[in-house]
């Protein structure tokens, strides 16, 4: 697991050996980040009659961006750095895995990644329900994968 906080990161030995893993979920990060900061720039940019209105309802991409347009955020600042698919259909299987993320592989490329994300609001039925059924839908993906991930969005 790699978290971040305002003061720290903190990174499990799960992934600790694993440098070009440890960047691509450093870059997700940054990404989502920069996301937040330019809806913060666009709320800012509101006329002042407005700071009111924007101030009770400005809480950030926790709020306001479904889990679609923060996993397109990531999606975009992988592009430049490996091969990598969103919202890619699962062979033989119904749904789609959020990201896959590929390495060459002579003629072609296979799946190296495959990333699902989650809201996690509560730890309610509702919320176990949602995350057990991405754990099976990445448990089927039918073609070998070295890592399967699920990106906790934390609200």
């Amino acid at each position: 697991m790699l978290r971040f906080q305002p003061a720290f990161e903190d990174i499990s030995p799960r992934i600790a050996d694993d440098p070009h893993l440890i960047r691509l979920f450093r870059t997700a990060l940054f990404a989502v980040k920069e996301e937040d900061a330019v809806l913060a720039r666009a709320v800012s940019q509101a006329p002042p009659e407005y700071s009111a209105f924007y101030a009770s309802e400005n809480r950030g991409l926790g709020s306001w961006v479904f889990e679609t347009d923060i996993i397109h955020s990531i999606y975009k600042a992988w592009l430049a750095l490996v091969p990598v698919s969103w919202e890619k259909r699962n062979p033989e299987e119904p749904g789609r895995i959020e990201l896959v993320v590929y390495r060459p592989d002579g003629a072609g490329f296979v799946p190296e990644l495959i990333c699902e994300a989650k809201w996690w609001m509560d730890s309610c039925d509702a919320t176990a329900t949602a995350l057990e059924a991405d754990f099976a839908m990445m448990e089927r993906w039918t073609s070998e994968v070295q890592k399967r991930v699920l990106i906790g969005l934390w609200y």
